[in-house]
């Protein structure tokens, strides 16, 4: 397979060309993150401007509603990950907790099961555990 068979991904036309609303609010994050990183005192290098151009656009064409949620989510996450951190540093397992507690609720679900499947054997008169143990031991005679 050669890269003649590959067929290009299409992609959006430049800034300049996009429909209006898109251009002006690409223009505008294109500008945001431009000043961000001259702020930072990071230079952009030529590799990256088609990055921020990509990234612009898509910022462009999103709604409020969109990108509202796009920024909650991404809160949530860095938020998560600065927990997880923080536990690591202070060598503490949050989910050994959990995973300890949930081996009980396993265990009862696991009984339940157990019970119900006896229940359902042997009617309302199902043997209870010692008495199942005994069952089960007994050899039968004659054999």
């Amino acid at each position: 397979m050669g890269f003649e068979t590959l067929d290009r991904r299409k992609t959006l036309p430049p800034i300049d060309e996009l429909p209006e609303p898109w251009r002006s609010r690409a223009r505008y994050y294109r500008g945001m993150i431009r000043a961000k990183r001259r702020q930072e005192g990071r230079p952009v290098r030529d590799w990256e401007t088609p990055l921020i151009e990509g990234v612009a656009k898509r910022l462009g064409r999103m709604t409020v509603e969109e990108l509202s949620a796009m920024g909650k989510r991404m809160f949530h996450t860095r938020g998560g990950k600065a927990v997880q951190l923080k536990y690591r540093i202070e060598n503490r397992d949050p989910l050994g907790r959990a995973r300890h507690i949930l081996g009980f609720i396993r265990a009862r679900k696991r009984k339940a099961k157990e019970e119900h499947r006896m229940l359902e054997r042997f009617g309302r008169y199902a043997p209870g555990p010692m008495r199942l143990e005994t069952l089960l031991s007994v050899k039968p005679r004659g054999g």
